[in-house]
Formats: structure tokens, C-alpha cells, sequence
């Protein structure tokens, strides 16, 4: 009979997910995982398989929460220029105050693996889908309110949306300067009209 498990398991996922975060995958090491989850490599194996399965366990549930909280925010049915304007906001601030620097795990992710291990492409790929499908929502709503001109095609006006969130999200890494970042959004905004 196996014995019960004696840690959190949803603990444990969150504590991996900042190293990995942090440290990429690759970057990351057993080492490292084991001194943030407090398990021992038997534990981690026994409980996630090997560090690829503890990545992409650790990456659904980043989904989940992160990403999932960045969508609620478009995915309700008043969603509009407002709302669109609000989460870039926060990507700006939250870029800001990344003293680490680590970022977006998704975006992080797809940088450093996308080309290498197709589930991984297939997993960041849904993400920006989920996106590019909540800006449009968000498009059409605001142009039927009249808040964004409706000469603007909501797909195209939601995929330049997306590429300007992944290109905040990467570059923030590399200069998260509150000033910079909020011209960011400001040039955002102009679009919106």
C-alpha cells in the first residue's frame, strides 16, 4: 500500500514554478527544485516523474493562476478599451516591481523551448490563442460602445494586442523601467482610440 503524501502538493507546484520561472528550464536544477519544494529527488520523481513532468505540471498551473487572473480580466462580457488598457497597466507595474526579473513563464517558456519539444509550442501557442481570442472580444465590444473606431479589424487590432503584451513581457526582462514601460502602454492606448 503506498503511503500517504506528506506535503502540499499545490505548495510544491508553486514553489518549482519560481525556480523554473527564475531559472528556465533548462537553467533549473534538481539541486535547486529540491532546495525550494523541500523534497528530496526520490519525492519529486515519485510524486511529478521526472523534471520535464514537475515543468509542465508547474506550467498548467501557472495557467491556471497568472494567466488565468491577466484573462478574467478580458473575458467578462462588459470587457472593453477599459479593461484592455487596465491589463496593460498591470503588466507595466508588475514588470516594475520583477526585481528578479523573471517574467512570464509562458513567454519565458517559449522562448527558451518552443522550438525544441512540440508540447511546450502547443502549450504556448494555446495561451496566446486564449489572448488573441479575449482582445477580440474585447475589440468588438468596445467598438459596438463606440470607445474603438470600428474601422479597425478587431483580429488584426487583437493580434498586434497580443505581440505588444509578449513584447512588453520580454523586453520588461531586459529594462523594466517604470517610465519606458509606461510609454508602452501609453502608445497602446493611442491605438485604442
Amino acid at each position: 500500500m503506498a503511503r500517504p503524501r506528506e506535503f502540499d502538493e499545490e505548495q510544491v507546484l508553486q514553489r518549482a514554478l519560481e525556480v523554473f520561472r527564475a531559472k528556465g528550464f533548462e537553467g533549473a536544477t534538481l539541486d535547486e527544485l529540491e532546495q525550494a519544494t523541500g523534497l528530496h529527488r526520490g519525492s519529486l520523481y515519485g510524486a511529478f516523474g521526472d523534471k520535464r513532468r514537475l515543468f509542465l505540471k508547474a506550467l498548467a498551473r501557472y495557467l491556471d493562476t497568472a494567466l488565468g487572473e491577466r484573462l478574467a480580466v478580458l473575458e467578462t462580457p462588459q470587457a472593453g478599451r477599459t479593461e484592455i488598457l487596465a491589463l496593460f497597466q498591470g503588466l507595466a507595474r508588475d514588470a516594475a516591481c520583477d526585481r528578479e526579473r523573471k517574467g512570464c513563464l509562458v513567454t519565458n517558456c517559449a522562448i527558451e523551448l518552443a522550438d525544441r519539444d512540440p508540447d511546450l509550442a502547443c502549450q504556448a501557442a494555446r495561451s496566446l490563442d486564449r489572448f488573441e481570442r479575449a482582445f477580440a472580444a474585447a475589440v468588438r465590444q468596445a467598438q459596438a460602445r463606440g470607445e474603438i473606431a470600428a474601422t479597425h479589424d478587431p483580429v488584426r487590432l487583437a493580434r498586434f494586442l497580443t505581440v505588444c503584451m509578449e513584447g512588453m513581457l520580454v523586453l520588461a526582462r531586459a529594462r523594466p523601467d517604470p517610465a519606458w514601460l509606461d510609454d508602452a502602454v501609453a502608445a497602446v492606448a493611442e491605438v485604442l482610440r
